[in-house]
């Protein structure tokens, strides 16, 4: 990924079978995939950015999305102050 200065623009190299999702600032979301065609085995990487597509789309999937990382950030506080102290 890079980024020129003082342009705000990001520029992302995709190979062929990558996917990319792009969540926009005014919640928008975009998603980069490659055609297949009608593959027999489609990659593992396409099926989970087509579900995390769909699960973002879901009000009850985005809401324990959103639960789930709350609780390992919480985890992760815990563990670096335990460490810490």
């Amino acid at each position: 990924m890079t980024k020129e200065k003082g342009k705000g623009e990001t520029t992302v190299a995709l190979n062929g079978l990558d996917a990319a999702i792009i969540l926009r600032e005014d919640g928008a979301i975009e998603a980069s995939l490659p055609d297949l065609g009608n593959p027999e085995d489609i990659p593992e990487n396409l099926v989970f950015a087509t579900a995390l597509m769909a699960a973002i789309q879901n009000d009850e999937l985005y809401d324990a999305i959103i639960r789930n990382f709350e609780v390992e950030c919480a985890n992760i506080g815990a563990a670096l102050n335990l460490a810490l102290a």
